[in-house]
């Protein structure tokens, strides 16, 4: 009994010392943000004001006050859109989409400081009156950037071709243009791209060669959506060859060509050239796109039979062949569909 009394503060010592390395570890485990990350995020969110009686942006079902819960008391790694890397300790994601911000988007906004940033989204807010900022190429780490809906205006920065690792680009519906020098280089350097969207963007000023450009495309894109940019000429149908292409949109360009008659993108689900000047026949060969879902060929110069391929293609939910020049009647395969 007294050799217990004698150790008993032995022990009481190391279960100290041990409760001390636990309360260390864990609060080392689970305050990861680091200072110069939270710092920037809060004169980020600082800059802008939540006008919360504003109209949706589409494609908003509804808004996300995420940056309500930014505060300097709490570990930013925790708030809501942002996500860290649980070793590095940095952010490397921001989602603050349909979080109906109002405000100008600084040329030097301190979410650029956040250079181990992968993912920025900011889409569908109001940032109007400012031009896209060219200390977006700072972020060269960026994998996903989607600034769609947000009312920019002025020229698309030659920064953004900084972008070597860049999987998905949406800038959407914003009033930008994009050169032709930028467009070279941003298309040369993001050889990982899967995702495109430039729906709306002004690249009238190349138009000369618009068509041209499209050729050293990624072959890895999934979807390509170019719909309304000013594209005009003669496109090759290798564009619709790509082997992972599963989207592909160039609605209201003035672009012509002809459907392949072999090779298709056999993964192809949406197809969308309304209001181009495609022509010709469509071939037999439409018929291999099994997985299509949607296909809109209407307002453009489409000539002969609908082939009976067509309804080879169970899995449509929606076809527009209207406003061309086909004739011949409607196969009762229509059925099949």
């Amino acid at each position: 009994m007294r050799s217990f009394f004698i150790l008993l503060p032995y022990f009481t010592f190391h279960l100290f010392f041990l409760l001390l390395l636990v309360t260390h570890f864990t609060s080392y485990t689970f305050s990861l943000c680091s200072q110069h990350d939270s710092s920037a995020l809060l004169q980020f969110k600082n800059s802008f004001y939540v006008n919360t009686s504003s109209q949706l942006y589409f494609p908003c079902s509804s808004f996300s006050f995420k940056i309500e819960s930014w505060k300097n008391s709490m570990d930013c790694c925790k708030w809501d859109g942002v996500t860290c890397d649980t070793v590095s300790n940095h952010v490397i994601g921001v989602d603050l989409s349909c979080s109906n911000l109002n405000g100008e988007l600084h040329p030097k906004s301190t979410v650029f400081q956040l250079i181990h940033l992968q993912q920025l989204n900011l889409a569908s807010n109001d940032f109007s009156e400012s031009s896209m900022p060219i200390g977006i190429g700072d972020l060269v780490k960026l994998t996903h950037l989607n600034l769609s809906y947000c009312s920019l205006n002025g020229n698309i920065p030659s920064t953004i071709s900084h972008f070597s690792k860049l999987v998905s680009l949406d800038l959407r519906f914003n009033y930008v243009e994009l050169d032709s020098l930028t467009w070279k280089k941003l298309i040369h350097n993001a050889t990982n791209l899967r995702e495109l969207y430039l729906d709306g963007v002004d690249m009238f000023s190349i138009r000369d060669t618009s068509s041209s450009m499209l050729k050293n495309l990624s072959s890895s894109l999934i979807s390509l959506s170019l719909a309304d940019i000013g594209l005009q000429g003669n496109l090759s149908s290798d564009i619709l060859s790509l082997p992972n292409l599963q989207r592909l949109d160039l609605s209201f360009n003035e672009l012509s060509g002809q459907l392949p008659k072999s090779n298709w993108s056999t993964p192809l689900r949406y197809l969308n050239l309304r209001f181009s000047a495609f022509s010709g026949e469509i071939p037999y060969s439409i018929g291999q796109l099994k997985s299509l879902t949607r296909l809109v060929l209407s307002d453009c110069n489409f000539n002969g039979i609908a082939p009976l391929s067509f309804w080879n293609l169970t899995q449509l939910t929606y076809l527009d062949l209207s406003h061309n020049k086909l004739n011949g009647e409607i196969s009762p395969l229509l059925s099949n569909l």
